[in-house]
């Protein structure tokens, strides 16, 4: 069984490619909750994944001084990292 293209995700998700592929490479500014739970609902995210995402993500949009890295709460290890790559 294969997984969901980028596209496919970003059609599931009713967001443009071109969106979806700048928030997989972190160069897109300003995204919102409600996108972020799209992608996990396209993505067919469990429950403790959708929380872990949007956590994430909260800790990513908080507002900081500039040039300062928020602190993340662990990784995407890479078995995770390469099972997403198709995605």
């Amino acid at each position: 069984m294969h997984g969901l293209s980028r596209r496919e995700v970003a059609q599931i998700a009713d967001i443009s490619f071109n969106h979806y592929q700048r928030l997989e490479q972190g160069t897109s500014v300003g995204v919102s909750s409600r996108v972020m739970v799209r992608i996990c609902d396209a993505l067919l995210m469990e429950d403790d994944e959708k929380a872990r995402m949007l956590a994430l993500h909260q800790a990513w949009a908080r507002p900081r001084r500039p040039g300062a890295r928020p602190q993340a709460t662990g990784e995407i290890s890479g078995r995770q990292r390469s099972s997403s790559a198709g995605v």
